[in-house]
C-alpha cells in the first residue's frame, strides 16, 4: 500500500506552502507523516479532526478528542537546520508562544522545556520535531498539537478559546501555525537567539533524571543545548532522558 491508496482527506494548498491533507479520524498525524514521507510532497502538512493513537515526547499518549488542532508537518532538513536540530522543538515552542501572546487576552502563555507549551500551570500544547532519513535525503517531521475548544480534556489542560474568550476558527489557525513553522524552517533563529529569550518567554521548570535522586532547576540555557542548574551544567545529552517538573517536587 502506498500514501496514494489512502490519501482519501479533503486537500487545501497555502500559497507559497505545499498541501495540506487533511483527515477526518486517523490514528496519528505523525505516524503517518513519517510512514509516507518518502511519498508525500515536500512540504506538506497533514491534518485530522480526532488522532486515536497520537502521542508524544518519550511516546506518551496524547489525547486528541475534538476540538484539540493536531497536525503534522513535513520538511526537508537544510545545513541550517540541521545545526539546531537539537534544539528545534524549543525553537518551535518559542515562535508559536511568541504569536500566541500577540492575541488579545492571551495571559501567561509559557514555553515549559523543552516542548510543551502551558498557560497558568495548565498544558495548552505539546510539540514533536522528528528527524528521519529518506533515501540519501534527512527529513524533520514537526507534530502539533494544541487544544482550541475542547475545554477540561483532557481534565486539567487549557484550551485557547477558553484563555482568549473568543471563537477560534480552526482553519485559519491551522495555517497560521504551518506558516510560522514553515518559515522557522527556512530560516531558523541562532541557537544565542533561544538562549537569550528564555526568560520572559519560558516557565520556571524543573527536571529528574535517572537514578539521582536531585531535583534540578532550571537557571538558564546554554548554547550546547544543556542548561545550567542550582548545581552546575547538565548537557544535552542527559536531558534527553530529563523527567521534567513545574515544581521542586517530583
Amino acid at each position: 500500500m502506498n500514501a496514494g491508496d489512502i490519501l482519501e482527506p479533503k486537500i487545501q494548498s497555502l500559497e507559497g506552502f505545499g498541501p495540506i491533507y487533511t483527515f477526518d479520524t486517523i490514528d496519528s498525524t505523525q505516524i503517518f507523516t513519517r510512514q509516507y514521507a518518502a511519498e508525500l510532497p515536500c512540504p506538506c502538512a497533514v491534518t485530522a479532526r480526532q488522532q486515536t493513537r497520537g502521542h508524544g515526547r518519550k511516546n506518551r499518549a496524547w489525547r486528541s478528542p475534538l476540538g484539540c488542532l493536531c497536525f503534522s508537518q513535513l520538511a526537508r532538513v537544510t545545513p541550517q537546520v540541521k545545526d539546531v536540530l537539537f534544539c528545534l522543538s524549543p525553537m518551535i515552542c518559542v515562535s508559536i508562544v511568541k504569536y500566541l501572546r500577540t492575541l488579545p487576552n492571551s495571559g501567561d502563555i509559557s514555553v515549559k522545556w523543552p516542548n510543551d507549551i502551558y498557560v497558568n500551570r495548565q498544558k495548552l500544547c505539546g510539540l514533536l520535531a522528528d528527524a528521519i532519513s529518506c533515501g540519501n535525503e534527512l527529513m524533520v517531521v514537526v507534530g502539533v498539537g494544541i487544544n482550541v475548544s475542547n475545554r477540561d480534556d483532557p481534565p486539567g489542560s487549557a484550551c485557547l478559546e477558553s484563555v482568549l474568550g473568543t471563537k477560534i476558527n480552526m482553519a485559519e489557525l491551522l495555517a497560521t501555525l504551518v506558516k510560522l513553522i514553515d518559515d522557522l524552517l527556512r530560516a531558523p533563529m541562532s541557537v544565542e537567539d533561544l538562549v537569550a529569550q528564555n526568560s520572559d518567554l519560558m516557565c520556571e521548570s524543573f527536571f529528574t533524571l535517572p537514578n539521582d535522586e536531585t531535583m534540578y532547576r532550571v537557571v538558564k540555557l546554554t548554547r550546547d543545548g544543556g542548561v545550567v542548574t542550582q548545581v552546575g551544567h547538565v548537557g544535552r545529552d542527559k536531558l534527553h532522558d530529563a523527567e521534567w517538573h513545574f515544581d521542586d517536587e517530583a
